[in-house]
């Protein structure tokens, strides 16, 4: 499929995104197979003759679970994984969009050297949210203890402003793992980057994620339907793992838009691909005779 680099519209990126998946179904699935094997690799170790004792009622279970001293170090490592596996979707999904080539072993090794920029970024990314969610929480607390009575009413009006400002932030911030990926800048860099970048595109994100959300909704709802608790659980767990891809693929897609229409991405692509055609043969005839 020949991907259209340029500005698009919310059909445009779905579309464009879903091609993406139709064409790389095989990458997709490496990628997957790698993660949860190199996940379950970590929770192995960390499981590892652990034992965890859980006594209700005088019924009393073994349950497997980890040493205190496994815990960090397993969630550092999980949070690594899940970091570089972003990473890498990103690095190789943008060069197919690009029409370049990227093998599983290049993806993983850009996606590792990636993470930790990535990480960071994504900390200052929640801090920033975290203080405006802190706030509205906040403003529950103070309803419901009546801790300022006189003025009780302005929580009812700050909280929604507060949630709808977090929600404001995430789509200003939405392709932040794009631009550290693709443009190797991290942190508020990174974050300023996506905020001139989704100028006017912020809207595109927010529809892409109410699809996916009620994408997710209605699959779960429709796995109630099915009795076998096995067949439940895959489709669950398939519909997260779509999910993910549709989402980190589609504003990969969103990114290369944003800066056809900030930035004429798609025109700099045709001049340097016309000058990459133009060989020294050309350029001789085309020279001026003195």
């Amino acid at each position: 499929m020949d991907y259209e680099i340029k500005e698009l519209g919310i059909g445009g990126v779905l579309d464009q995104s879903l091609g993406l998946i139709k064409d790389n179904l095989g990458m997709i699935l490496k990628i997957t197979v790698v993660s949860l094997l190199v996940m379950a690799v970590i929770v192995g170790l960390a499981m590892w003759n652990s034992v965890y004792i859980v006594t209700i009622n005088e019924w009393s279970a073994t349950l497997p679970w980890p040493k205190a001293a496994w815990l960090f170090p397993a969630f550092l490592l999980a949070i690594g994984v899940y970091l570089s596996s972003i990473a890498a979707v990103v690095a190789f999904f943008s060069k197919r969009y690009l029409g370049e080539l990227m093998t599983l072993k290049q993806a993983f090794a850009e996606g590792f050297k990636r993470s930790f920029a990535l990480g960071w970024t994504n900390l200052l990314k929640i801090l920033a949210i975290g203080l405006v969610v802190g706030a509205c929480i906040g403003g529950q607390f103070a309803i419901q203890l009546k801790i300022a009575s006189t003025f009780a009413f302005l929580p009812h009006i700050v909280v929604p402003l507060v949630f709808l400002f977090a929600i404001y932030m995430f789509m200003r911030w939405g392709i932040a793992d794009q631009v550290v990926v693709i443009e190797r800048i991290s942190g508020p860099k990174a974050l300023k980057r996506s905020s001139f970048l989704m100028k006017k595109n912020k809207w595109k994100l927010l529809v892409i994620s109410i699809l996916l959300i009620v994408f997710v909704a209605l699959t779960r709802l429709s796995a109630l339907l099915f009795p076998n608790d096995v067949v439940r659980l895959a489709i669950v767990f398939s519909t997260q793992f779509v999910s993910f891809f549709v989402g980190t693929i589609a504003t990969t897609v969103l990114y290369f838009s944003a800066r056809c229409q900030k930035e004429s991405f798609d025109l700099q692509m045709l001049a340097d691909s016309l000058a990459a055609t133009d060989g020294p043969e050309t350029q001789a005839e085309t020279a001026p005779v003195e």
